[in-house]
């Protein structure tokens, strides 16, 4: 369980904490998660846990593509493709 594993604090963020370290709204965190592009860890009630690498190279991933002017429609294509 997260809250009772020291070493997983670091690694798992809850969504305030994702926001807070990565510098994006709530609103896009959220939506983000409902299209797919980054994923739960664990769900524990009401409460999202996120992975922090996995958040990290997804947000790399999304802003170095859409500054090639991908849209969110075709960046989510494309990483759903890679992941098979």
């Amino acid at each position: 369980m997260i809250d009772q594993n020291k070493g997983l604090k670091d690694k798992f963020l809850t969504s305030q904490q994702v926001v807070g370290k990565f510098g994006i709204t709530y609103q896009t965190l959220c939506y983000y998660t409902d299209i797919g592009l980054i994923t739960t860890a664990e769900k524990r009630g009401h409460k999202r846990y996120y992975d922090s690498a996995h958040v990290a190279s997804r947000l790399t991933r999304i802003k170095d593509m859409q500054s090639r002017d991908y849209s969110l429609k075709s960046i989510r294509g494309e990483i759903l493709k890679e992941e098979g």
